[in-house]
C-alpha cells in the first residue's frame, strides 16, 4: 500500500489540473458492505423533497429512482388519470419526449446512466416499449417473434430491460431484452408471464401461472424461471431483485389477504402491516432495505420501509419536517437509501417526492494516533463515484469551485487522498500520520465530486 507523504506546508487551490496536485495513489482496505447492510438506524430521519410539476399539471407520482439520484414517474392533470411521463435529474423535471397522438406515456424504469424505459399507447396502434438517453435518443424496443405489444418495466445499470410483451392469442409473456435481442423467458407451466424488475447480474423478477393456473411470484437466471412460491394463498409476484438475491413483492395469505413479502435463501418472510388488513413490496435495495406501502388501523394509505432487525416502520414517522406531508406510497429506494415516494401534500395535491436521509458522513480518524496508519470511512457519497479527503489546520472557508455554492469548512483544504466509491456509497481511507502532529489538532473534510456534496467536518487531536 502506497501513502501520502504529509506536508503541513503545502496548500493546494481547488480546481488545479490533477497534475499540480501531489497525490499518492492509495490502495483501498477492500469496500464491504456498510454497517447498516442489515438493517436501518432507527434515529434516521428523512429530509422531503417536493420534485415540482410541469406546466398543465397538478399531480406527480415518483416511480422509480437510480443509483445516480435520477427519479422517473408520471404526471396527472387529475389524480392517477391520464399519466405522462417525466423524468427528474439534477433538480429539474421535464416532460418525457413528444409521442405525438398518444394517449398515455408511462416511465417505469432509470438506470445511473440515464437511461430510462416505459411505454405509450398511440392512437390506433399497440401498446410499445421505448427507451429514452438521458439526452433525449429515442428507441423503440425490439419484440420476440409473432409478438405485437409490449412493456417495460426496469432496465439494469448494464442496459438489460425487464418486461413483457403479448402474443396473438393475447397472452403477456415475460420478457428480457438484451441489445437487439428479446428474449422470451417462459412461464411457470401455464400459459403467460410477466416480468417487472432486473438486478444488474441479470436475474429477473415477476409472476407467471402455472399449471393449476395459481399466479406465482418467479425469479429467472441462466435460461430457467424458478417458483418462489406464496405466503400460503394461490398468488404472488416479484417487485424487485436486488444484487444479493433478496426479492421483495406481494402475495396472498391463507386468509386470502395480500402481504408484502421479504424473500431470502428459498424462505419467503410475511412483512406485515401497520395495522391494515394488506401492505404491497415494491422495491429492495443491496443493503436488504425494503419499501412499499401499507394502511393503518384507520385505513389510511401510507409508506413503508421494512429491514429483518427493525420491521415494518411508518415512513410518516421518520420525516425530519413532517408538517404539510403525508407519504402516501414508498415506490423505489436506490443504494444510498434514497426514496422515491408519492405524498399527499396539506392541499390535496399528489406529488412526487423524493426522501432523503442524513448526508455524506466522514468518521473519525482509528486509531487516532500520530505515527500510526489511520483508518477514515466515508458513507453515503455518490455510487461507483470518487471522494477525496482533505485536510487544514484551521476552520475558515473556501469555495468549491465547479459546485455552485458549495463551500469547504476548513481554511486552505489540502488535498490527503482520493479513492473510489462502492455501489453502497461507501469507502475508506488509510493514511499515516507523522509522529511530528502528536497534539496537534487538525480539520477534514471529504468532498463527493459526483453529488457536489461536502461531510460535516472531523475535529482531531492527535496523542
Amino acid at each position: 500500500m502506497m501513502h501520502h507523504t504529509w506536508n503541513r506546508d503545502r496548500r493546494t487551490s481547488l480546481g488545479l489540473a490533477s497534475g499540480a496536485i501531489a497525490v499518492a495513489a492509495f490502495t483501498l482496505l477492500g469496500i464491504a458492505r456498510p454497517a447498516m447492510a442489515e438493517g436501518t438506524d432507527d434515529d434516521v430521519l428523512y429530509r422531503v423533497r417536493d420534485l415540482g410539476t410541469v406546466d398543465g399539471y397538478g399531480h406527480t407520482a415518483g416511480l422509480r429512482i437510480s443509483d445516480a439520484g435520477e427519479i422517473v414517474g408520471a404526471l396527472y392533470r387529475s389524480p392517477w388519470q391520464e399519466p405522462h411521463a417525466f423524468r427528474w435529474y439534477a433538480g429539474e423535471m421535464t416532460a418525457v419526449g413528444e409521442f405525438g397522438d398518444a394517449d398515455l406515456v408511462e416511465a417505469r424504469g432509470v438506470n445511473r446512466h440515464g437511461d430510462l424505459v416505459g411505454w405509450w399507447d398511440l392512437e390506433g396502434e399497440h401498446i410499445r416499449a421505448f427507451m429514452q438517453s438521458r439526452d433525449g435518443v429515442l428507441s423503440e424496443l425490439p419484440l420476440p417473434d409473432g409478438h405485437f405489444a409490449s412493456i417495460a418495466f426496469d432496465i439494469n445499470d448494464s442496459g438489460q430491460i425487464a418486461g413483457y410483451s403479448q402474443d396473438e392469442r393475447g397472452y403477456p409473456h415475460a420478457l428480457l431484452i438484451d441489445g437487439d435481442e428479446a428474449i422470451d423467458l417462459g412461464n411457470l407451466g401455464g400459459y403467460y408471464s410477466m416480468s417487472y424488475g432486473i438486478s444488474d447480474a441479470g436475474y429477473v423478477v415477476g409472476k407467471s401461472d402455472n399449471r393449476d393456473r395459481e399466479e406465482h411470484a418467479f425469479v429467472w437466471f441462466d435460461g430457467k424461471m424458478y417458483d418462489l412460491g406464496t405466503l400460503g394463498g394461490d398468488y404472488s409476484e416479484a417487485r424487485c431483485i436486488n444484487d444479493t438475491g433478496q426479492v421483495t413483492g406481494t402475495s396472498t395469505t391463507r386468509s386470502g389477504f395480500s402481504r408484502a413479502f421479504f424473500y431470502e435463501n428459498g424462505e419467503m418472510t410475511e412483512i406485515g402491516t401497520l395495522g391494515g388488513l394488506s401492505s404491497y413490496g415494491m422495491d429492495i435495495n443491496s443493503q436488504g432495505i425494503a419499501v412499499g406501502y401499507t394502511y393503518d388501523r384507520e385505513g389510511k394509505q401510507c409508506g413503508f420501509i421494512y429491514t429483518k432487525d427493525s420491521g415494518i416502520r411508518n415512513l410518516n414517522d421518520l420525516l425530519e419536517t413532517p408538517r404539510g406531508w403525508s407519504i402516501l406510497q414508498a415506490r423505489s429506494i436506490n443504494e444510498l437509501g434514497q426514496i422515491a415516494a408519492v405524498a399527499e401534500r396539506f392541499d390535496g395535491l399528489l406529488r412526487a417526492v423524493v426522501l432523503s436521509p442524513p448526508g455524506m458522513k466522514l468518521t473519525q480518524p482509528s486509531p487516532g494516533i500520530a505515527g500510526e496508519k489511520n483508518w477514515f470511512g466515508v458513507e453515503r457519497a455518490s455510487s461507483k463515484s470518487t471522494v477525496q479527503l482533505y485536510y487544514s489546520y484551521e476552520p475558515g472557508t473556501h469555495k468549491v469551485i465547479g459546485c455552485s455554492n458549495l463551500t469547504f469548512s476548513i481554511a486552505d483544504p489540502i488535498l490527503l487522498a482520493t479513492s473510489g466509491t462502492s455501489k453502497w456509497g461507501d469507502s475508506e481511507f488509510l493514511v499515516h500520520i507523522p509522529e511530528k502532529e502528536a497534539g496537534n489538532t487538525i480539520f477534514f473534510q471529504c468532498f463527493d465530486a459526483e453529488g457536489c456534496r461536502l461531510s460535516p467536518v472531523v475535529v482531531h487531536t492527535f496523542d
